[in-house]
């Protein structure tokens, strides 16, 4: 019986990269964003981009 072949993980580049981006704006930045009641522009902003 064939093997049936291994792909690699279709979405991994993308985890990698969120991982990264979250990894930008540790708990302090959402704190304050959450104390302020701001709306998180510099986050969606490296986000779009």
């Amino acid at each position: 019986m064939d093997q049936p072949l291994l792909v690699a993980d279709p979405h991994a580049e993308i985890r990698e990269e969120v991982a990264k981006l979250c990894a930008r704006f540790p708990g302090e930045y959402w704190r304050r964003v959450d104390r302020d009641r701001a709306y998180p522009t510099e986050f969606v902003q490296a986000l779009t981009e």
